[in-house]
Parts: structure tokens; C-alpha cells; sequence
């Protein structure tokens, strides 16, 4: 037994509790994150429930036999996987189709039939998609499994996927949704763990969630953009970034880089999509999903010792560019905040019949240390600024190099502007993005 509560430790004089090693304890490599009693094993199990109920564990289904009043169940996996699966019975209906070799089965209580079509969809793309990615799905089913909101959640496990009755089951999702369709992100997040966490898992230290659920996250904010369109995704972002500012403001301990988490919520979840989704729109999908893609191929099924955050940092530097290798430090390796703004927007007729719009930006960037302590940093850095018209359609759009904190940006578009946004897409840790906008008038 041991006090976790920093404020019970101080009351006892004890010193800080560290919640990760830290990657410096190369010993910590011996073990993942996930489980410490085994590395990989061999699984089979035969599960007993009562005569009305389905009994699920891991693997393909060998053998169902009934004997003394009770139903029997028999599982195995191809595969070696982590010490980590769950086993689950009820009184269940099956959803099944196959896709490519692989049985896509939901395990649902009779009266949630809701949201399954959304669920297989996600699960159809997710196979697809990930697989195109990151290499063929290491399992030959994939289950998702209803249980009860005693807890809301839902995790991967080899193959299966319990996911709470009252994450997904029973939403109802409406078009002015900030998440837009939780139900088709969160399959797609427990499916991408499937490859990141399943098939290439972090050492026990600082940062291994990074690689489980940032870049799950990511993956499962970009199923949603590639189902539903960009535009509408947006919100997902600001939704994330509001996230990780509120959680780090009331964090009790310290706050470490994306790179170092020690399995933050508000930092592995919501600033990890946030800092990836910028890594994708700034390097590009085929260099960032290269670099991921190549790291997933080296690690997968690897035994002790187990990679860490630093070892995918050098693969997604490694497929960077020098103009911007500055972006992915701070982004994953220090605590980077902007305070960006558009502080005036005008705009002139031209005699040709354009308009010119002049756009005042004012930029800021700070490092902060782990207690909060923020250091004004030199600018050089690329930001996005947009102008937009009627209808919110983008007129122009341009990635500018700031060096100073102020700029002013002149643009001449063919229709009439009505606002201009600096970073629009949310891709830089803003704390204010709400003066990120700015209505545009005319002038003479």
C-alpha cells in the first residue's frame, strides 16, 4: 500500500510520488506499460456461463457445447499478445459481417439496437484504412461488446473492445454536436489500438502513452474528418484544445511535454490529436503516416526492450523538414503556447472590381516549464491566416512566416471578405482562440 494523493504525502513529509519512470530508467524498458507480470503469451481459455448467455474472451471460437445446465465456450488466438484481455457473458444479439479475412461482430443488448449501423461503419473503415496504413490487423475478429454504464468507456483488448452501453449504445447524436458522431470516433480510436498498443507497445516510462493514445486519438479524429469532411471536424479540434488549457489548469502535480506524459488525459488525448492533426497539416499525411508507419513496422511484436516516445520522435524528425523541425519540438517535446490574434481587418474596393484586405496580426510565443513558469520564445515560426466571405467559404488561405510579433498581411481576393482568422484550423496550442477571428470593414 502506498498514499498516492500529493496532498497526503505532503501531510507525511513524504516526497513526490512519480506516476512514470522516467526514460532515463533504462531498467523501466524491461517491462510495457500495459503489463508488467508478462510480456507476451499464448491465449486460450474455455468459459462456462449460463444456458441463456453468449460468453466472449479473446480469439476465435473453437467449440460451443451446453453440459449440466451451463453453455461452454472454447477461445484461442493465433497470435501472442499482451497479458491484457477481458471476458465478458450476456444476453446478447450478434450484429455479423466479414471484411477482407476478418469477422466484424457486435455483441448488443436487444433493446440498444440504435447506433449499430454507425458502429460497423466505423469498424468497416477503421480495418481498412488502418490496415492500408500500418499493415495487416493482427487478429481475425473484431468484436465490439456492450456492458453496462456502471462505467463509461469503452478499451481495446485483442480483437475485442467492450464499450459501455452508455458511451455509444444508447447516444443520440444531433447535428450541432461538438464531438459530430462520438460513437463512429470512439470504435475508430479502439480500433486503431489494435495496431498502436496491441501490435507496438511503450516501455513502463514517461511518455508511452504517446504512442497508444495520442496516436490514437489522431487516428480516430481523422477517421471522422475522412467520414464527415473537414469542416465539420473543426469543432472536434477546438473541442480537444479547450480540453488539454482546462485540464492544465487544474493540474495538482506537473505538467510535462506531449512527449514525457505521464498518462494525462488532458495531455495523451486532447493535446495529442491537436499537436498530430498540426504535424499532418504542416509536414504532409505521407511523411507524418512514413514515419508512423515505418516505426509500427520495426516495433511491432517486438519483445523487451520496449520502445519509447524519444525512438518515434527520431522517426518523425528523421522525415522532417529542416524549416520545420522547430514545429515538432515544440509541439511534443516542450510545452509551447501561442497567443495568437487578428487585431484589425479591413478591406478596399480596387478598380478592377477585386478587394484588398489588410490584416493586422499580433503573435506571441512561450515555453513553460512544469510549475507554469512561461519564457517569451523567439518567433520564426509558419502560421495559417484565412479570409472568408459570404456563406464562411474561404476566399484565400496562406501559410506566412512570422518573425515579428506584429505583421500586417495584405491579400486581394475576388469576392467580398467578411473576416479573417489566424491559425483557422486550430493547429497551434492558442490559449484565446476566440480573438483568432476578426469581422473585416471597408475603408476608403
Amino acid at each position: 500500500m502506498e498514499l498516492e494523493s500529493a496532498t497526503d504525502r505532503a501531510k507525511f513529509d513524504l516526497p513526490e510520488r512519480l506516476r512514470m519512470a522516467p526514460q532515463s530508467d533504462s531498467a523501466a524498458y524491461a517491462n510495457s506499460y500495459i503489463s508488467t507480470d508478462a510480456d507476451r503469451l499464448r491465449f486460450e481459455a474455455t468459459v462456462s456461463t449460463s444456458p441463456d448467455q453468449i460468453a466472449i474472451a479473446p480469439g476465435s471460437l473453437l467449440k460451443e457445447w451446453q453440459q449440466n445446465g451451463r453453455r461452454y465456450f472454447h477461445y484461442r488466438l493465433a497470435q501472442p499478445v499482451l497479458n491484457f484481455y477481458s471476458i465478458t457473458s450476456a444476453r446478447y444479439k450478434v450484429r455479423r459481417e466479414r471484411q477482407n479475412g476478418v469477422d466484424l461482430e457486435i455483441y448488443y443488448h436487444p433493446g440498444h439496437p440504435y447506433n449499430l449501423d454507425r458502429m460497423m461503419n466505423s469498424m468497416r473503415a477503421s480495418l481498412a484504412y488502418y490496415g492500408q496504413q500500418f499493415g495487416v490487423y493482427p487478429q481475425q475478429q473484431a468484436r465490439i461488446i456492450e456492458f453496462p454504464r456502471y462505467q463509461k468507456f469503452a478499451q481495446a483488448f485483442p480483437g475485442t473492445m467492450p464499450y459501455s452501453e452508455g458511451l455509444g449504445f444508447i447516444a443520440q447524436p444531433s447535428p450541432e454536436d461538438r464531438d459530430v458522431d462520438r460513437t463512429y470516433r470512439v470504435v475508430a480510436h479502439e480500433m486503431a489500438h489494435q495496431w498502436w498498443a496491441h501490435q507496438v507497445v511503450g516501455a513502463a516510462v514517461q511518455g508511452a502513452t504517446f504512442m497508444s493514445e495520442s496516436v490514437s486519438e489522431y487516428l480516430s479524429t481523422l477517421m471522422l474528418e475522412r467520414q464527415y469532411g473537414a469542416a465539420r471536424v473543426l469543432s472536434v479540434r477546438r473541442h480537444s484544445l479547450d480540453n488539454y488549457l482546462r485540464g492544465r489548469a487544474s493540474e495538482k502535480v506537473r505538467e510535462l511535454p506531449l512527449l514525457y506524459n505521464e498518462d494525462q488525459p488532458h495531455i495523451h488525448y486532447a493535446k495529442g490529436a491537436v499537436a498530430l492533426y498540426a504535424l499532418r497539416s504542416y509536414l504532409g499525411e505521407q511523411r507524418l503516416h512514413g514515419a508512423l508507419s515505418q516505426f509500427a513496422r520495426d516495433y511491432q511484436g517486438r519483445p523487451a526492450p520496449y520502445p519509447t516516445s524519444e525512438d518515434l520522435y527520431g522517426y518523425i524528425l528523421r522525415a522532417t523538414p529542416d524549416s520545420l523541425q522547430y514545429l515538432v519540438t515544440d509541439q511534443l517535446k516542450r510545452i509551447t503556447l501561442y497567443d495568437n490574434q487578428v487585431r484589425e481587418a479591413a478591406y478596399q474596393r480596387l478598380p478592377d472590381g477585386r478587394y484588398q484586405a489588410i490584416i493586422q496580426l499580433e503573435a506571441h510565443k512561450r515555453y513553460a516549464d512544469a510549475l507554469g513558469k512561461e519564457t517569451e520564445a523567439p518567433l520564426h515560426d509558419y502560421i495559417d491566416v484565412a479570409l472568408y466571405g459570404a456563406g464562411n467559404k474561404v476566399l484565400v488561405r496562406q501559410r506566412l512566416l512570422v518573425t515579428n510579433s506584429r505583421k500586417v498581411v495584405r491579400l486581394t481576393v475576388a469576392a467580398l471578405p467578411v473576416k479573417a482568422v489566424v491559425d483557422p484550423d486550430y493547429l497551434l496550442i492558442d490559449r484565446k482562440p476566440e480573438d483568432n477571428s476578426h469581422d473585416a470593414i471597408q475603408i476608403n
